[in-house]
């Protein structure tokens, strides 16, 4: 089996988009924010991702939202919606939210709308939303189901989501599936027989997200027993896999505190010490990679940090895993202590 050069866990976060046959119309709609055609910007228009966790939707908002960056500098304006619960609650005035009201050619993007809970967080956002596409401005949002099946969304807010553009993103079928496990074996530089591949996708009706975990603990299971990463052995990996014990973040902030040698309430705490914060940003790493969940999620946990922060935690802690041997031992370490609870 061929390793990667870079580990794992840092390739994996950076593996690019793989357009297939569920997210084809999502792709489509980015390409056309990122194209030559200003039509979009010129009378402004609102689109809306659905589908469920772990298919794609904050990949595609981030490649739109990288890409018109680099280009035009002060296009986009990201949110998640905890930061809106967060900038618009009952202790926030509204008018200070933007305080330059969204322009024509600007991007407003902001994900997750099902936790938009508040409902005076909910008519402001419904308030902007009027103003965004007075002005001209293109919003791209995203929700894990159409505006319908919110629940505790406000019909008001519910209608000016479906007077978008409304496009789903499904879980891929076997086919996709199998082109996914190639993309990622590609770019991760895994080799596996086709048969395995097929195997894998034939039998896990999952999120692409959740092949991607699949992948590399199958690798990291043959890699660790020295065996061949062949079909009998995937066969007992999938047998086993059901069985796996679902790790909490509590679970894994409490094994890094203890690798680290720190409080797990310090962890959790607002403490800034370069003591505190380096396992603290191990923690949101690691929590990101095995459980998936989201980063509004994982900063909540850790004493109500914003999405934000928890994104540059593990931005630093891939690129440390890339230069730091000592750091990487720790983190292997961890991974290993959460495999065998």
């Amino acid at each position: 089996m061929k390793r990667s050069r870079k580990p794992r866990a840092s390739a994996a976060s950076s593996c690019p988009f793989l357009v297939v046959d569920e997210n084809r119309l999502a792709w489509t709609a980015a390409q056309l924010l990122l194209g030559s055609d200003e039509s979009m910007a010129d009378r402004g228009r609102l689109i809306l991702l659905y589908g469920p966790s772990g298919t794609g939707k904050s990949h595609v908002c981030e490649l739109v939202s990288k890409q018109l960056t680099q280009t035009t500098p002060d296009t986009v304006m990201r949110y998640d919606s905890v930061e809106l619960l967060e900038k618009l609650g009952p202790d926030h005035r509204h008018e200070e939210f933007w305080p330059e009201s969204p322009t024509a050619g600007r991007v407003l993007i902001v994900e997750d709308l099902q936790h938009l809970r508040h409902e005076s967080v909910q008519r402001a956002f419904a308030w902007r939303i009027d103003e965004m596409l007075r002005r001209g401005t293109t919003g791209l949002f995203t929700s894990i189901a159409p505006p319908g099946e919110l629940k505790g969304i406000l019909p008001r807010l519910k209608s000016r989501l479906r007077g978008g553009t409304l496009i789903p993103i499904q879980m891929p079928g076997p086919a996709s599936r199998l082109k996914l496990l190639e993309h990622f074996c590609s770019h991760l530089q895994i080799a596996l027989p086709h048969d395995v591949l097929k195997l894998f996708a034939r039998e896990m009706p999952v999120s692409p997200r959740e092949l991607l975990g699949t992948l590399l603990r199958f690798e990291e299971l043959a890699r660790a027993r020295r065996e061949l990463a062949a079909l009998p052995l995937a066969r007992a990996f999938l047998r086993q896999e059901p069985g796996e014990t679902e790790l909490s973040l509590n679970d894994i902030a409490k094994v890094t505190a203890r690798q680290f040698g720190v409080r797990l309430s310090e962890m959790k705490s607002t403490a800034r010490d370069q003591s505190i914060t380096l396992p603290r940003q191990c923690a949101m790493f690691l929590c990101r990679e095995l459980t998936g969940e989201h980063l509004a999620k994982i900063g909540a946990y850790f004493s109500n940090r914003s999405h934000s922060t928890v994104l540059h935690a593990c931005g630093r802690i891939a690129g440390l895993l890339d230069e730091d041997a000592a750091l990487r031992r720790e983190v292997d370490q961890i991974r290993r202590s959460l495999r065998g609870r």
